[in-house]
């Protein structure tokens, strides 16, 4: 487990959104909130289980469509890493799968998810310099914040960018792409 991230100042995560918006430009307000999650709380909100994570994974490579890019991801402390990378790169999905999985499980954060309505109404008016919050959205990252439960990505960006990614600590990265033999590291977008 990761003790803890440094919260990302304006200017770093003004960045991460606009990396987001330049990889994936039909991205909606949702999954800027889903982002800045991810940038605050890496995969901390998935459940902690090793063998939960692993299926889940399995499961997701079995039901795969389109590719999804880039293949890793600079998300400040954490990087987002396509399956598509087992998909492509490995030979043995179940190995892979739980590699990656166990990876996952040491990025959760020590202390959980706390503050988070904080830490997301200090980054609204940012992305809301990016893209238009709709009536809809409001009330769907309102309610997400009331329950305490993540959004999934809009339909738009499901339908165009195919998102089947699992979220590592930046510290892990070199570690993963040692296990699927890339000959180079792989850039970071």
């Amino acid at each position: 487990m990761i003790a803890s991230v440094p919260d990302l100042n304006p200017q770093r995560l003004d960045e991460l959104l606009k990396l987001e918006l330049h990889l994936h430009p039909k991205a909606r307000a949702t999954d800027l909130y889903k982002l800045v999650y991810q940038i605050s709380y890496g995969p901390s909100h998935m459940y902690p289980s090793l063998e939960l994570i692993k299926a889940e994974i399995i499961a997701e490579l079995d039901d795969m469509d389109g590719v999804y890019e880039p293949f890793f991801q600079d998300l400040g402390p954490f990087v987002r890493i396509s399956l598509d990378c087992l998909r492509l790169f490995s030979e043995d999905f179940e190995d892979s799968a739980a590699f990656l999985a166990e990876r996952i499980l040491n990025s959760f954060l020590e202390a959980g998810i706390t503050g988070w309505n904080s830490k997301w109404h200090a980054a609204k008016a940012l992305v809301e310099s990016h893209v238009d919050i709709s009536r809809a959205e409001h009330k769907q990252i309102d309610d997400s914040l009331y329950r305490d439960v993540m959004l999934h990505h809009s339909h738009t960006f499901r339908s165009c960018y195919h998102p089947h990614y699992r979220i590592i600590h930046r510290d892990f990265l070199q570690e993963v792409q040692d296990f699927l033999n890339f000959t180079e590291t792989m850039e970071i977008r």
